[in-house]
Parts: C-alpha cells; sequence; structure tokens
C-alpha cells in the first residue's frame, strides 16, 4: 500500500496493514505510518480494571516485609507479590509500587525482612496495609540482631539483604538473597478475588 507517488512496496512480500516510509521520507508517508501506530497503539491498550480483576484470580499466600526507614524507625507493608527465585543461592523477591508511600524506604533497604502470614492473622494484613502512623504499638514482634521487627506467630520468616532491583513498569522487582529462615506449621492465610480465606 502506498501513500504517494514516491513510496515503493517490496515485491514479492506481503504489506497488510504496514504503510512503509517512502525512500526519500516524505512527510505524508511519516503521518501516515504515525497513525498507523497510534491507531495500533489504541486497538493494544487493556482496561486496566479488567486486567487487575483478572490477576485477581491468582490465589496467593499474604506477606508482610519489615524494614528501617533512614531515621531508624520501624516500618512494614502487606504484600502479595512474594515469590521464590533460586535455591542456590537463595534468592526470593517481590515487588513495591513506585506509587507507594513507602516506595523510598523500600527500595534503598539493604535488608529487611519478609513474613509469610498464618491463618488468623488477617487483622495484622490489614494493619500493614494501612496508613497507621505507629505500626508496630500494637503489634506482637521483637527485633532482630540488625533491629529490624520479626513479627510474631507467621508461618514464615525470611531475613534478606538487597540482591537486585529491576525496574518494570509501574513497579520495581526487589529480589533478595535469604540470610536465614525460619517457618512453622499451620495454616496459611491466602488471598483471591479481593478476599481473604485461609487454607489448611
Amino acid at each position: 500500500m502506498a501513500c504517494c507517488k514516491h513510496q515503493k512496496t517490496v515485491p514479492g512480500k506481503k504489506v497488510g496493514t504496514i504503510r512503509f516510509i517512502c525512500r526519500i521520507g516524505c512527510a505524508a508517508g511519516m503521518q501516515h505510518w504515525l497513525k498507523h501506530m497510534d491507531d495500533r497503539a489504541a486497538q493494544d491498550m487493556i482496561d486496566q480494571g479488567k486486567f487487575r480483576d483478572a490477576l485477581g484470580k491468582f490465589a496467593t499466600g499474604v506477606a508482610v516485609v519489615t524494614a528501617l526507614r533512614a531515621d531508624g524507625s520501624k516500618l512494614g507493608i502487606t504484600i502479595n507479590s512474594f515469590s521464590s527465585v533460586s535455591l542456590m543461592p537463595p534468592l526470593v523477591l517481590w515487588s513495591i509500587d513506585k506509587a507507594s508511600a513507602h516506595f523510598e524506604t523500600f527500595v534503598n533497604a539493604d535488608r529487611y525482612n519478609i513474613h509469610v502470614l498464618a491463618a488468623g492473622q488477617e487483622d495484622a494484613s490489614r494493619h500493614f496495609a494501612g496508613p497507621f502512623a505507629d505500626q508496630f504499638e500494637d503489634v506482637s514482634h521483637t527485633l532482630d540482631g540488625h533491629g529490624l521487627p520479626v513479627l510474631d506467630h507467621c508461618l514464615a520468616r525470611f531475613a534478606c539483604v538487597s540482591f537486585k532491583r529491576i525496574d518494570a513498569g509501574d513497579h520495581i522487582v526487589l529480589i533478595g538473597e535469604v540470610e536465614d529462615f525460619d517457618s512453622q506449621d499451620g495454616g496459611a492465610l491466602t488471598y483471591f478475588s479481593s478476599r481473604y480465606a485461609t487454607l489448611q
């Protein structure tokens, strides 16, 4: 399909919907190409709300990540993006929204603790998902050797040092190398289609 008299198609090739820019770079050819790309971009856009709902069909566990702010105060955030990566070296990952109020703290943290929540810890999940000034005032916890909060009664805890940060769209993927961990038997808190449940 030619955009102007200067434009040539490639013999023996299917042109389809692609418009070839003319060999002398005519303005009309460029305008046609840009319009075509705009049309394709509009077609390729997906409904973010429906996409989020579809992602919610993947049942996950629930975790809380704790770290220290630059001033030494304690911070926690609820996530469900936790995943294992590697056994050797022992690596795990999670991701954080760039728009999160806690983004700078966690992206710049040299170490953090990831807690897998047990059945019955829905309140803890909701608590650390909220904007509480002192998140740990009424939360049962201890401190590890680095002063980071360790939540009580969790199914598992992974003490991590920052291994790698990967920019990925509107999130940053944080990969941590596990220095220490502990776990216990019990049911798990799960999250599916925006609802909490338990798995025994």
